[in-house]
C-alpha cells in the first residue's frame, strides 16, 4: 500500500487474519516542498520525478518487487466528503455521483467516487476527479508498481473511527496536510461532519482549536465530553487541548510500532489495520 500526503509518502505492508489486519513493514521517504500539492481539480504532482523517486524508494524498502500490486490512499485536500441521507437507500455510484454534482468544480461525468456507509442509513461520500487520480496512478506506475484500489485518506481514515465508536457529544478530528476533517458524535449517531483546508501561514495549533470548538457547538453552545485525534500534527494537538481543559485521544496506537513511525500521527492507519 502506498499513501500520499503534502510531505511524504509511506508504504506500508498489511497481513490480513481471520480477526485482524497487522502491519508487517513500514517505509517513509520526504517530499521536497512544493512537490505536491492536493487539489480536486488542478495538477497535483507538481515535481513528478521527486514524487516517483520517493515512490521507488519506499516500495523498494518494502521488498516490493517490479510490477507487483499496490493499493493507493490519495491525500486529504483532493475530495470534500459530504454526509447525507441517500433517498430510498439509493447508494448507487450515479445516484451519489448525482447528489455531490453541485459541489463539484468539474463535470460529474469525471468524477470516481468513494463512500463509506454510517449507521443509522446514511453515507459519507467523496468525489475525486478521474485526472486527479489517474496522476497518482501513473507516478506509482512509473515508479514500477502497479496500482490497484484508490481510496481517500480521510475516508479511510473514518472507516478506522467507525469501528471504534465514540459516545455521545465527542468530535473526531482527522489530520490531513492539506485539509482537516471534524466529525460531531450525538446520541443518534453521527451528527455533522466537515472539512477545511489547512494554510500553513496560520497560527495551526490554535486555528485547529478554534476549528474544534466551533465543530463542537450545538444551538450555539460549545458542549463536548471528549476530542479524537488522528493525522498530521495530533500530538501537537492533543497536547495543546490538554493545556487547555480539554479530554484529548490519540485514534491509533501500535504495541511495537515500526522505527520512525508515530502512530497517531497517520490518519489513515487505523482504516487500513481494520
Amino acid at each position: 500500500m502506498v499513501a500520499f500526503d503534502v510531505g511524504r509518502v509511506w508504504g506500508v505492508l498489511v497481513r490480513r487474519g481471520l480477526a485482524q489486519a497487522r502491519l508487517v513493514g513500514a517505509a517513509r521517504e520526504t517530499l521536497p516542498q512544493g512537490a505536491l500539492k492536493p487539489s480536486p481539480h488542478e495538477r497535483n504532482l507538481l515535481r513528478p520525478a521527486e514524487v516517483r523517486d520517493a515512490v521507488h524508494a519506499v516500495c523498494a524498502q518494502l521488498g516490493l518487487a517490479e510490477g507487483q500490486r499496490a493499493d493507493l490512499i490519495l491525500p486529504a485536500g483532493i475530495a470534500r466528503p459530504v454526509l447525507f441521507d441517500p433517498p430510498a437507500g439509493d447508494t448507487t455510484p450515479d445516484s451519489l455521483r448525482f447528489r455531490l454534482a453541485n459541489a463539484l468544480p468539474y463535470a460529474a461525468s469525471e468524477a470516481v467516487v468513494g463512500t463509506i456507509p454510517v449507521p443509522p442509513g446514511r453515507v459519507l461520500a467523496a468525489a475525486a476527479r478521474r485526472s486527479v487520480v489517474a496522476e497518482y496512478e501513473a507516478i506509482v506506475e512509473a515508479a514500477g508498481c502497479k496500482p490497484r484500489r484508490v481510496e481517500l485518506a480521510p475516508l479511510v481514515a473514518f472507516a478506522g473511527l467507525l469501528a471504534r465508536p465514540l459516545p455521545a457529544r465527542a468530535l473526531d478530528v482527522v489530520l490531513g496536510e492539506a485539509a482537516v476533517s471534524l466529525a460531531r458524535w450525538e446520541h443518534t449517531g453521527l451528527a455533522t461532519f466537515r472539512t477545511r483546508l489547512r494554510t500553513v501561514s496560520r497560527d495551526d495549533l490554535a486555528w485547529l482549536a478554534a476549528e474544534i470548538e466551533r465543530a463542537a457547538q450545538t444551538n450555539g453552545q460549545t458542549s463536548f465530553a471528549a476530542v479524537r485525534l488522528a493525522g498530521a500534527g495530533a500530538c501537537a494537538l492533543a497536547d495543546h487541548a490538554r493545556a487547555n481543559g480539554r479530554e484529548a485521544l490519540l485514534a491509533w496506537d501500535l504495541a511495537q510500532p515500526p522505527s520512525g513511525m508515530e502512530p497517531a500521527e497517520i490518519a489513515w492507519l487505523g482504516g487500513v489495520l481494520r
